[in-house]
């Protein structure tokens, strides 16, 4: 914990600190098979949006809704909290996720969590995003899926496209720890979701936890929120 706590430190120093030069990234989300989403007698997937802000080390990611920027006049990211958005450090190894705008919480807050280990399969596929050459990764979802009392084995997939050409292991959403920035996404295993940067750009920016937002692991946090 107390290396914890030391980390929380620095990145808040970092915060009142200065600015770093790296990237940002924007993304749009859509479905593919939008009859999942029916209201009434019409289907209305839904469109998002999200930012990814990273430079060698670190990188912040977040949700805009109707693709207005909330953090477009302060770019201390990690002074504010939004639901779902996350801060992952790639040295450090610590990974923390946004938990807000929630009656169920007694607070705003970061909450330290587990990066998930998946087991990416690499072909030899390239296609050109937005000027950089991309290649893609896989990896096969295999499960059960109970229906009806009936179990039965499924398979899909989630496929990605990285570049080389910013060699960093960051990506929207959790699709993290590939050998370059993910550009696209296609989760099949999310009713086809699919993610695609629109939008990179180099920036000036600090990314940090200010030092007034509480940090959490998911024991204490579910612990106090019970």
């Amino acid at each position: 914990m107390k290396l914890l706590l030391s980390f929380i430190i620095g990145l808040s120093s970092i915060s009142a600190g200065y600015s770093q030069s790296g990237f940002n990234i924007t993304y749009i989300m859509k479905y593919e098979h939008p009859s999942v989403f029916i209201f009434g007698n019409t289907a209305k997937p839904p469109l998002g949006y999200s930012r990814l802000v990273f430079n060698d080390t670190v990188c912040f990611w977040y949700g805009m809704r109707n693709n207005k920027d909330p953090m477009k006049s302060n770019k201390v990211y990690g002074s504010k909290v939004y639901n779902h958005c996350y801060l992952y450090d790639r040295y450090q190894g610590i990974y923390y996720t946004g938990v807000a705008n929630s009656h169920n919480i007694k607070e705003d807050c970061f909450v330290t969590d587990s990066l998930k280990g998946w087991q990416w399969l690499f072909s030899n596929n390239s296609k050109n995003i937005l000027g950089y050459q991309c290649y893609k990764a896989y990896k096969i979802n295999e499960y059960i899926k109970d229906s009806s009392g009936m179990k039965t084995w499924e398979s899909d997939s989630t496929i990605v496209w990285y570049t080389e050409q910013l060699k960093m292991p960051f990506g929207p959403y959790e699709y993290l720890g590939l050998p370059g920035i993910v550009l696209e996404v296609y989760d099949q295993n999310r009713m086809g979701m699919h993610v695609l940067a629109t939008k990179i750009g180099e920036d000036n920016f600090t990314i940090g936890i200010s030092s007034g937002i509480p940090v959490y692991t998911e024991g204490e946090f579910k612990k106090r929120n019970q």
